[in-house]
């Protein structure tokens, strides 16, 4: 990994193991695959938002990126982002973003749709979910 960075999340597709966010003072935007055939990290496209906090699921071959935090020299952020990365196409699409900011948010994936349960904003923790 180019940084030692926590919290990040990950996530896998065919054996090929995701890194996304982070923090290191502030969060990060790094996003990078290891190969475990070639026991190699290598760097991919950043992250449209530079986040920590952040979950991880993986539908259709393809890596989602949900919810999180942005922390900068602004303040804090809390995230309903969600963010789709095609390894096909080595490219972000931006998805519709939750119903409300959710950081550290657990996801899963039942029938191809992402599910996004409780999670926190500011000190607000979620008791609810969304797909």
């Amino acid at each position: 990994m180019t940084h030692s960075n926590a919290p990040l999340t990950r996530s896998c597709i065919l054996k090929i193991l995701y890194s996304a966010g982070g923090y290191l003072r502030y969060s990060l935007s790094a996003f990078e695959c290891y190969n475990p055939v070639t026991a190699k990290w290598r760097r991919l496209p950043d992250i449209p938002s530079p986040r920590s906090g952040l979950s991880a699921c993986s539908v259709r071959s393809c890596v989602y990126l949900v919810g999180g935090r942005n922390n900068n020299e602004q303040g804090n952020i809390d995230a309903p982002h969600m963010d789709c990365y095609d390894p096909r196409k080595n490219c972000w699409t931006t998805c519709a973003p939750m119903s409300v900011p959710r950081n550290r948010v657990a996801v899963g994936v039942v029938d191809d749709m992402i599910y996004a349960v409780g999670g926190s904003t500011n000190t607000m923790h979620h008791k609810s979910s969304e797909k």
